[in-house]
């Protein structure tokens, strides 16, 4: 079984930024034969997060799971079943978070 990737940002950065980051995961996942990734957005509205919906339906070969949440105590339960986690350097929540959390984030 391959491992379990996910992405982990928030709903502040740009469009461009979350493209690229997925880019480069799925193309980690299907090297690794993964099915599917996760992308966890820190947010407390979907409409945030809906804006990014291009993003995340440009591919049909790789299935992608989204979450939303914007407790950080339930976003490392969520964190503990990924083997990979990425996260974007333009995004200032991943150092934040990583540092307060002791979670390892892989930045892209």
């Amino acid at each position: 079984m391959a491992a379990l990737m996910c992405i982990l940002t928030s709903d502040k950065i740009p469009i461009e930024v979350l493209m690229t980051l997925i880019n480069t995961v799925v193309l980690e996942a299907r090297r690794r034969g993964a099915t599917f990734i996760n992308i966890i957005f820190y947010s407390n509205s979907i409409k945030d997060v809906f804006k990014y919906r291009d993003a995340f339906t440009k591919y049909i070969d790789i299935g992608i799971r989204i979450y939303i949440e914007e407790k950080q105590h339930r976003l490392v339960k969520i964190l503990s079943s990924c083997n990979s986690i990425y996260g974007s350097h333009e995004d200032p929540f991943i150092e934040e978070f990583s540092r307060e959390t002791n979670v390892n984030i892989k930045i892209v």
